[in-house]
């Protein structure tokens, strides 16, 4: 075949994408979910990734145990056995976006964050939706690099990101609006407290503050968490995506040997190339727990490692 021919179908193919579309944080969905399973695609480009470590099967079994507990004599063998490894080049999506907020007149700045893009589509609550933030994976490098025939590189979905950053910040004020309403009458009840529990009895008033705290410390973790997804450490007014791109992270898939009628069971540990022992060979649980207790985003990952 002809050279030039040959670049131009590849081009295509890098080119042609099959979407969905995420109507808001929550998930509600406008059409069935589709990805692309062309594997053409990754073949006839290099992708940008981030480095992968090496390892070795004795890392392997030290992951395993140390995740799924020990049984036996002396905890030598693993509570459940793996069957099968997998290289995994798992897809982000690296969005950029500029925002503006009011803090002596407007300002405007930039900022990034990461999104896997394999499960991105297949979430179904904001808990879920929370675990596909990866911002901190931005502060790696990344290179060029053609995958091998024995590794496998994940599906990619696509959504609105200005949708999904937007139901982000709308929720946030949301719950700034909650907090301080929930604040006020937290220091009234306290104020209360203090004023009588010498003259009568406070039983009632104590459960009401405690169940104030409780809620003030649940709002104040969430919008923490919206905070660390946007990667922005600032009162947003407004934010407006500039632009996207998709790089990919190294991830190991092990496979767990199923017993009579259980599901089959993944771990996901991350592979990352990095002077940090830690990260060296982590286990991502997180991710781990979301692929086995999300039946759409199991079969992800089984079809992904059995094609």
């Amino acid at each position: 075949m002809d050279e030039t021919i040959f670049r131009r179908v590849g081009l295509y193919l890098f080119r042609f994408r099959i979407s969905s579309n995420l109507v808001n944080v929550f998930m509600r969905r406008e059409k069935p979910l589709r990805y692309n399973w062309l594997e053409m695609e990754v073949r006839f480009m290099l992708l940008s990734v981030v480095p992968r470590s090496r390892f070795e099967g004795k890392d392997v079994q030290k992951i395993v145990r140390k995740t799924m507990g020990k049984r036996g004599l002396f905890g030598k063998k693993p509570a459940k056995e793996h069957v099968n490894q997998n290289v995994v080049w798992m897809p982000y999506h690296k969005i950029l976006f500029d925002y503006t907020y009011s803090k002596r007149g407007s300002v405007t700045g930039h900022g990034e964050t990461a999104l896997n893009a394999t499960f991105c589509g297949c979430v179904e609550s904001q808990r879920e939706l929370f675990v596909l933030f990866r911002p901190n994976y931005l502060r790696h490098e990344v290179v060029n690099y053609s995958p091998g025939p024995e590794e496998v590189v994940a599906p990619t979905s696509y959504t609105n990101f200005n949708v999904l950053l937007g139901g982000f910040l709308k929720r946030r004020y949301e719950i700034g609006d909650e907090l301080a309403e929930l604040r006020s009458e937290l220091r009234k009840k306290r104020m209360r407290i203090r004023s009588y529990s010498r003259i009568i009895p406070v039983a009632w008033d104590l459960k009401k503050e405690k169940t104030l705290s409780e809620r003030v410390a649940k709002l104040s973790a969430v919008r923490h968490t919206l905070d660390m997804c946007l990667n922005v450490n600032a009162e947003i007014d407004a934010i407006k995506v500039t632009g996207s791109n998709v790089f990919y992270f190294p991830t190991l898939v092990i496979t767990l040997k199923s017993r009579g009628d259980e599901p089959q069971r993944f771990l996901i540990v991350n592979i990352v190339d990095t002077d940090v022992k830690s990260e060296h060979l982590g286990y991502d649980k997180a991710l781990s727990e979301l692929c086995n207790e999300n039946g759409e985003c199991q079969k992800i990952v089984a079809r992904s490692i059995m094609s």
